[in-house]
């Protein structure tokens, strides 16, 4: 819509939710969604948002400058009662609308489907998305 008086005040309350620093985190985002953080994280590294490194989740290159996360350090003790730390995403009102697009974009293409309220990764889609990654390695070896 264009920028007129009328709407500034508008425009400027949602750029400034946009910029908000305040973190979600992805359990959080997910159950909005209807969908466990597993699912999420799952649509989000499928679609080269995220990474898997070991244990830990970041944000892929592309997106690092983008401010759509920021990683957070937290304390905690393991089973055996040792104090670890941990990294955890919290994401940016950015990073929510981003994600949204991208569960709008899995959910057009079938890669999501809605089973008893809650969405879950096509068991179908994702056998034909790891036989596709299979032939795309074998023709680069």
């Amino acid at each position: 819509f264009p920028v007129t008086i009328a709407n500034k005040p508008k425009l400027d309350y949602y750029n400034d939710v946009l910029k908000a620093s305040n973190g979600h985190t992805i359990t959080t985002i997910a159950a909005f969604y209807n969908m466990s953080a597993v699912t999420l994280n799952r649509i989000l590294m499928i679609e080269k948002v995220i990474r898997k490194t070991g244990r830990e989740y970041s944000v892929m290159a592309k997106y690092q400058a983008e401010g759509i996360a920021k990683p957070v350090k937290f304390k905690y003790v393991n089973k055996d009662g040792k104090e670890c730390t941990k990294n955890d995403l919290r994401w940016t009102e950015m990073g929510h609308a981003l994600i949204h697009e991208k569960i709008k974009s899995a959910i057009s293409v079938g890669a999501l489907v809605q089973v008893k309220g809650r969405y879950h990764i096509s068991q179908k889609w994702y056998d034909n998305y790891i036989n596709e990654r299979k032939l795309k390695l074998s023709q680069n070896a």
